[in-house]
């Protein structure tokens, strides 16, 4: 495979308006470096609406609102509006963001932007979910 295009890895490491948290920048500073762990720290901060009541949780109506949260510096906010602890503390589940599997992807492609890796969230279709319906599913690359 080729490699990729230096303007194409210098896009992935840029902002847009929905992508920066912008004040909210130096919350990111102290994250971790490597994958795995930054996995965690998104896991930690957010909670997938599908699997709330998986997990025991039963989310109040009010909290549906956070779905429709789509820019990092307005899920940043209201994460820490839950819990203003440092974004590296996992939060109990009542305390998470709710979101879906695009807020996981997009808020790790962030982390990764901001250590400096050319990051970005990609949307496909997967049957694995429901045989016979393409569903949408998000997943940073």
């Amino acid at each position: 495979m080729p490699s990729p295009d230096p303007s194409t890895l210098q896009a992935y490491t840029a902002f847009t308006p929905t992508n920066d948290p912008f004040e909210f920048r130096p919350l990111f500073d102290d994250l971790p470096t490597d994958i795995p762990t930054l996995v965690k720290v998104v896991q930690g901060l957010t909670l997938h609406v599908m699997w709330a009541k998986r997990y025991g949780l039963e989310l109040p109506k009010s909290r549906e609102v956070e779905l429709k949260l789509r820019t990092v510096h307005a899920r940043t906010k209201a994460t820490l509006d839950l819990d203003p602890s440092p974004l590296t503390t996992p939060r109990p589940l009542e305390k998470r963001l709710v979101g879906n599997c695009r807020d996981f992807s997009q808020l790790l492609a962030v982390m990764l932007r901001l250590k400096g890796s050319p990051a970005r969230a990609r949307c496909g279709f997967g049957t694995y979910f429901s045989p016979g319906h393409f569903e949408d599913h998000w997943m940073t690359e």
